[in-house]
C-alpha cells in the first residue's frame, strides 16, 4: 500500500530512505507529499504508534530527517521540509486505517476525479464507497489519495472519530 503513502518516484525514494528511521522511533509515516517548482516542498505527515505527535516532537524530528535526507542526497536543489501530524482530515494509507474509519465519510482522489461518500468496505486491493449514486468499487492502485471528509460531519461523529 506504499502508493497511498508515497505516490511519485521521489516520494517512494524518501519512504525507502526514512522507513527504518520511523520504525526505530516508533513513529508511523502516514503520508509523503512532494511539491516541485520554485517553492519546492516536502511534507511528511506522521503519528506515534501509541498516540499523537506534538509540535515539539515534529520540530525535533524535522532536524533529524533533514540531516538524513541531506546525507542521502534524495532531493536535488533547495526545498522546504514540513513535518506535521496528519490532522483531523487525515489520509488513510493502511488497511488498519480502513478498518478504523469504516463507515466514516471520505474523499477519494482518483486521477482528476474526486469521489465522496462513506467508506462502506475494503480489501487489500480496493475500497467500496457508498454515496447517493450507489456503491463504487475503486482499485487501490488507482487511488492518489483517500482522506477523511469532515465537511457536514456531525459534532458527535467528529468526537467519535477523534477518540479512535
Amino acid at each position: 500500500m506504499i502508493n497511498l503513502i508515497a505516490n511519485t518516484v521521489l516520494e517512494k525514494k524518501v519512504y525507502d530512505v526514512l522507513s527504518s528511521f520511523f520504525s526505530d522511533k516508533k513513529l508511523l509515516l502516514v503520508k509523503i507529499v512532494h511539491s516541485e517548482g520554485k517553492n519546492s516542498k516536502l511534507e511528511l505527515y506522521l503519528d506515534k504508534l501509541d498516540g499523537k505527535v506534538s509540535v515539539e516532537e515534529c520540530a525535533h524530528i524535522a532536524r533529524e530527517i533533514s540531516s538524513l535526507l541531506e546525507v542521502e542526497d534524495v532531493i536535488e536543489g533547495a526545498y522546504r521540509l514540513e513535518i506535521s501530524s496528519p490532522g483531523i482530515d487525515r489520509s488513510l494509507t493502511r488497511i488498519e486505517d480502513f478498518s478504523k474509519y469504516k463507515n466514516f465519510n471520505v474523499k477519494v482522489v482518483k486521477g482528476n476525479v474526486t469521489v465522496k461518500g462513506e467508506l462502506a468496505g475494503y480489501s487489500s486491493k480496493s475500497v467500496n464507497i457508498r454515496n447517493k449514486s450507489g456503491v463504487s468499487n475503486i482499485e487501490i492502485s488507482d487511488i492518489k489519495d483517500i482522506k477523511l471528509d469532515i465537511d457536514k460531519m456531525s459534532f458527535e461523529k467528529l468526537k467519535k472519530m477523534e477518540s479512535l
